[in-house]
């Protein structure tokens, strides 16, 4: 996950999160899903008020790394790493 996203993030209400109009990447779209379940996760499972809530915390550790091999010249082969991550959020009410 981009950090500038990320940082973003961090310090904005969940009303009014803009950072996908301002960061124009593939993650974006992600991670304003993700803070959309979020939010209906604190309303339904624990009665929390949708106005009230803001982001206290945001971050992505490493995931699981897909290994993968691509043939190349002269019965060689590259090995290709695919990546994962996983984002938390931590809503807090005021």
């Amino acid at each position: 996950m981009p950090r500038r996203i990320q940082d973003r993030l961090q310090s904005c209400l969940t009303q009014e999160y803009p950072f996908r109009r301002l960061v124009s990447r593939y993650a974006s779209s992600l991670i304003e899903k993700l803070l959309k379940s979020a939010i209906a996760n604190a309303e339904n499972n624990n009665g929390m008020n949708a106005e009230n809530l803001y982001v206290e915390e945001c971050y992505a550790s490493q995931g699981p790394i897909m290994k993968r091999v691509k043939p190349r010249a002269q019965g060689r082969a590259y090995r290709i790493e695919k990546r994962m991550s996983h984002i938390t959020i931590v809503l807090n009410e005021k």
